[in-house]
């Protein structure tokens, strides 16, 4: 049988838009800090959605 886990969550949210400020003025640098934090596979935050992350070759 196969487990099934959350992805880590980064730092970061306001409460209220989540990462959307961040994302519109320095994506590329949102990006980057979810991975730093997170590794291949991280989650954060866009208004009331909750977005994931895959990043790697092995993601």
């Amino acid at each position: 049988m196969t487990t099934i886990t959350a992805p880590p969550k980064d730092s970061g949210d306001d409460g209220g838009t989540g990462h959307l400020e961040e994302l519109r003025t320095d994506p590329i640098g949102l990006m980057r800090r979810v991975r730093e934090e997170c590794g291949d596979v991280g989650e954060f935050r866009l208004a009331d959605k909750d977005v994931v992350l895959l990043t790697g070759a092995d993601a």
